[in-house]
């Protein structure tokens, strides 16, 4: 039942479901008992934090931040505690640490690892003190949340706005959190350190890790979960004693670290590159050099504006590759071609397409036309992400608010990327050790890399282009494939 404005907030914070969880935007996306957990874990955090500053001080805490950074000491080395303090203020860390020195760090470490939930962490302690002044419903919050273990979880799903679906890949089970901010940054196949707090009908993020894992880079990061998987684990508090082995993995893998620039490229296999080469048609050839465009591109226009060939002073054409027959016919846009009064533009998306486009045009028209310059300009396929007009990412110009992509560009970027999906199974590829994927996918462990480098690329396309960005490109991949999901 949803409570009404004027009754007391079902977290049980005491306060009026106006001014407390009901003002809260997200209410709307979240299902109440989402939203309900969220206001609890705020408020829990608030209350551990101040008795954390009461108990173990500054100190303390600086203690807590050079045991979590024990696989990189160099991050914190010399550091004071108010240098920690200010650290804590701006590091992209701040959320995943508290978490682990809230519910899992203790000043004392001589107790065994089978001893977990420990007894002798900030949240045991404010349990055992000062939590009789809290309600129910937060001492209830408190004792389930210090059960969840922080752990590795891959991205199944992903609904932007509402939330995800997560494959523990210890522990081996799904779950979906309720989580709006995270939802608008995974991508399908991201790997990522988190932890899950709630119900069993209702699960939101405890913590995440603020960088996903960069799928070649995650050798370390695998060695430690099989290890821990070994121990073949079956309760999420049996996974508390290893929070800190998986975060020295995390950390020794250096995820915040850049990461290749994503390249596209076109059907042709060339880098993605836009290019303007210009002619100037010699004093009174114009009419010539437009009659032999035609000749030259019969097929391909000049259309009109209702798609049928356009009248005469029509100066648009456009240069197409017809692949296939029949039914299973298509064609591939190479390049197009205007005449403006003396002035003939190319413009191709590749510098080979150029290079080929020019010769075909200086060969047949010979001393009509001379070649002025080629201008070439990267794309920058990060900034292609969700949409943004191709134009607006050429050469590095801001994109203009709120520009999407018009749906001739977006047709051409599914086409360009669908193809290479498509090719890239008999494609040799370096990190198959020049095997091309079908080859490699014969023998148990080319397949596991196979599966691997699919995931990897969904996941890059998915932050560059979208949510399902190919999906269903990349699941037609798997089956020609014989890759499966796990």
């Amino acid at each position: 039942m949803t409570p009404r404005r004027n009754d007391p907030c079902p977290c049980g914070s005491g306060r009026k479901h106006k001014l407390c969880c009901g003002r809260s935007a997200v209410s709307d996306a979240l299902p109440p008992e989402a939203v309900r957990l969220g206001s609890l874990m705020r408020q829990a955090t608030r209350e551990l934090q101040r008795f954390s500053a009461r108990t173990v001080g500054p100190q303390g805490l600086a203690a807590a931040w050079q045991v979590y950074w024990q696989a990189r000491p160099e991050e914190v080395a010399g550091m004071t505690p108010d240098d920690v303090a200010d650290e804590l203020e701006s590091s992209p860390h701040t959320e995943l640490f508290l978490t682990w020195f809230l519910l899992m760090w203790a000043d004392e470490r001589g107790e065994e690892r089978a001893g977990y939930p420990r007894t002798d962490t900030i949240v045991a302690r404010y349990l055992q003190g000062d939590a009789r002044r809290a309600s129910a419903a937060m001492r209830a919050f408190l004792e389930a949340w210090r059960h969840e273990p922080i752990s590795v979880f891959e991205v199944r799903e992903v609904r932007p706005g509402h939330g995800s679906l997560l494959r523990d890949l210890i522990l081996d089970r799904n779950e979906f959190v309720h989580d709006i901010a995270s939802s608008n940054k995974l991508a399908r196949w991201d790997v990522t350190l988190a932890q899950l707090v709630g119900t069993d009908d209702c699960r939101i993020l405890g913590t995440i890790a603020p960088y996903v894992v960069r799928r070649d880079k995650m050798a370390e990061l695998k060695r430690v979960v099989q290890r821990i998987r070994r121990r073949q684990l079956r309760r999420p508090p049996d996974l508390l004693p290893f929070a800190l082995d998986l975060i020295g993995a995390y950390h020794a893998i250096d995820p915040g670290a850049p990461a290749p620039a994503p390249q596209l490229s076109n059907t042709d296999g060339d880098p993605l590159e836009m290019t303007t080469s210009t002619f100037r048609v010699a004093k009174g050839e114009a009419p010539a050099v437009l009659a032999r465009l035609a000749e030259l591109f019969p097929d391909d226009g000049p259309d009109g504006d209702d798609g049928e060939p356009a009248a005469a002073g029509g100066n648009e054409f456009r240069w197409v590759r017809e692949e296939g027959r029949g039914p299973l016919a298509s064609s591939t846009l190479l390049g197009t071609l205007r005449l403006d009064g003396d002035r003939l533009t190319l413009e191709c998306n590749s510098r080979a397409r150029d290079a080929r486009l020019r010769s075909r045009i200086e060969g047949e028209l010979g001393p009509r036309v001379r070649h002025v310059g080629t201008k070439v300009e990267e794309v920058d396929v990060a900034r292609l992400r969700r949409g943004a007009s191709l134009r607006s990412v050429v050469g590095g110009k801001p994109a203009p608010a709120g520009e999407r992509m018009p749906p001739e560009l977006a047709a051409f970027q599914r086409q360009v990327m669908g193809q290479a999906i498509r090719d890239w199974a008999d494609k040799p590829v370096p990190a198959l050790g020049g095997k091309t994927p079908r080859q490699a996918a014969r023998t148990k462990k080319g397949l596991v890399e196979v599966a691997e480098l699919i995931k990897g690329w969904e996941s890059m396309l998915g932050h560059n282009m979208g949510p399902d960005a190919h999906r269903a490109d990349f699941d037609a991949l798997r089956r020609d494939l014989g890759v499966g999901l796990d």
